[in-house]
């Protein structure tokens, strides 16, 4: 039998944190909220998962490191996200925005996760169906206790919505990427892309199909890579209030200078497989508009033709998510 250790305490209070300390907060957020009109939005989520490989051990026996002891486990995760937004006319309105998102694993604690994530963003509107938006995100990421990235986000979209098609969304995005663990790892990262989104059935359903090629700068030249990446998503009621997102992605990586186990330079091609099943459990009830229950399944699939970072992973997360 598992004996449990501090760190399994603080594990467990971790996990409860979210509702038994922040879920107080919203609550008397909302209650001194203005009743004229509301201007704010607050998530909770929390949730339990299992990976059947948190460590992205390799497909092929041959290739896999000695050292790697363990691959699957269970995981704990909570988050919490705030956003304040102000219009200052019919046109122009700004937000801000705070994130908190916290990954505890049972066994491999060192892959421990928490990011603080703290943005500002615009949206200016040129018509009722065109409008500029532009976001900046700065990302902190703590890994097993240690100061692990700094992440600055920079992106700039236009939208346009169309009675007949649906909505157009085109983006540009700079990340930069400051890794404070190997220098070698910094990255410089522009992508550029569109999604289109279809809607159906007085938009209870939609389908969206995007495509975004992005390339990587990384110091030192040894990670530099170009990506493409193209994705279908789908959305649609199923039965008794239960809804059901899916999402197909296909991620081509070619690498400038790094090669593969045939020495031929490095391609990886990621597969990724989601589903996700929600039911709202309470709705507009006083100061909560949703809680609802979520169950997702995701698997991904590495094919590279370095060996040693081929891989297969199945992820399955149950919880709660309330927004107020």
């Amino acid at each position: 039998m598992k004996k449990y250790s501090s760190k399994d305490l603080w594990l467990a209070l971790s996990f409860l944190s979210c509702f038994l300390l922040l879920f107080p907060c919203a609550l008397t957020a909302a209650t001194l909220a203005d009743e004229s009109g509301k201007n704010w939005k607050f998530k909770l989520k929390a949730f339990y998962a299992y990976d059947d490989n948190v460590v992205n051990e390799p497909t092929d026996e041959l290739f896999r490191p000695a050292f790697l002891v363990g691959k699957d486990d269970h995981i704990f995760e909570w988050s919490a996200s705030g956003l304040i937004k102000r219009s200052f006319t019919n046109k122009l309105s700004i937000r801000a925005d705070y994130d908190i998102d916290m990954t505890i694993h049972s066994e491999l604690s060192q892959y421990d996760l928490t990011s603080q994530i703290f943005g500002i963003g615009t949206m200016y509107k040129f018509t009722p169906l065109l409008n500029f938006m532009l976001d900046y995100k700065f990302i902190y990421n703590i890994v097993d206790g240690d100061n692990f990235s700094g992440i600055q986000y920079l992106s700039p979209s236009f939208n346009y919505m169309s009675r007949k098609f649906g909505l157009t969304r085109v983006y540009y995005t700079f990340k930069y990427s400051d890794n404070w663990l190997n220098d070698l790892r910094d990255n410089d990262q522009h992508s550029i892309g569109f999604k289109q989104y279809f809607f159906f059935s007085n938009y209870t359903k939609r389908i969206s199909l995007g495509y975004k090629y992005t390339t990587d700068d990384t110091t030192g030249n040894s990670f530099d890579r170009d990506l493409h990446t193209i994705e279908l998503r789908g959305k649609m009621p199923l039965f008794y209030g239960i809804e059901l997102d899916a999402e197909v992605e296909f991620t081509f990586r070619e690498y400038v200078s790094r090669l593969g186990t045939d020495g031929s330079l490095r391609d990886d091609t990621q597969h990724k497989f989601y589903l996700q099943f929600s039911k709202v459990l309470m709705q507009q009830y006083g100061f909560m508009e949703n809680l609802t229950a979520k169950l997702k399944y995701r698997y991904l699939f590495n094919d590279s033709n370095l060996l040693i970072r081929e891989y297969r992973t199945n992820r399955v997360d149950i919880g709660l998510e309330a927004r107020f």
